[in-house]
């Protein structure tokens, strides 16, 4: 049986944490690169895979799966090691709250601010729109504070062992030291943030920024 392949782009935060669940599991998984800048999701090869034109996409035998956050409940559901989906239902409902959250809440602000401070300029098509910048960290902002109350109790979102949850929430923070997101005040946060930089699959998979041409990731100077 061929090994689950995943098609990305490694600087991206959500091939990312696919990439890290993987990692975390012990899961052999393939990767094929894909480059989102020069619009490869668009063509028409990618396009049968994903209709909606975005990665990750991960093809694992006859299952064809996109959005990330699914993915990543398939590998964690289907891993030999189950540790990252929880036996209880009531802990599981809690886990797919916390992505539920994250996909509708905690990532859009993040998103508008990467694709107004970073994305425009790679793909040379103009200026950051301030009432966009703005209307992006008014989210971080709201639902940074529910998270980061959240994490005043907890070493990590579902309870004292990471889950699903960090990965997928971490992710969105992947770009912090680029386009400086508006969570300085997170206290919380940035104790959660920097203590997955301790996970071997975590740190391992943090994107190689100074061979890109863009500043080194100080949260891995910090953890080393």
């Amino acid at each position: 049986m061929s090994k689950p392949i995943l098609y990305g782009m490694a600087v991206s935060h959500n091939t990312r944490k696919v990439l890290a669940v993987a990692r975390h599991l012990g899961l052999d998984i393939g990767f094929q690169p894909v480059d989102l800048v020069a619009k490869e999701t668009f063509k028409p090869e990618f396009l049968a895979l994903n209709p909606n034109g975005l990665a990750p996409v991960l093809v694992d035998g006859d299952l064809l799966l996109w959005e990330s956050n699914a993915i990543i409940v398939h590998l964690a559901q289907t891993a030999s090691d189950r540790s990252l989906w929880p036996d209880a239902p009531a802990a599981r409902s809690n886990l797919l709250r916390w992505l539920f959250w994250h996909s509708s809440h905690w990532d859009p602000g993040f998103d508008t601010i990467v694709v107004e401070r970073m994305v425009k300029s790679l793909e040379g098509i103009g200026p950051p729109d301030p009432m966009e910048v703005a209307r992006g960290e008014r989210l971080v902002m709201r639902f940074g504070g529910v998270l980061d109350q959240h994490l005043a109790a907890r070493r990590f979102v579902t309870g004292e062992k990471v889950g699903l949850a960090d990965f997928a929430l971490g992710s969105s923070l992947q770009y912090q030291h680029l386009v400086a997101f508006p969570i300085a005040a997170f206290r919380n946060i940035d104790r959660w943030y920097h203590g997955l930089f301790d996970l071997q699959a975590w740190s391992e998979t943090e994107p190689d920024w100074e061979a890109l041409g863009l500043p080194g990731s100080p949260f891995m100077r910090r953890a080393a």
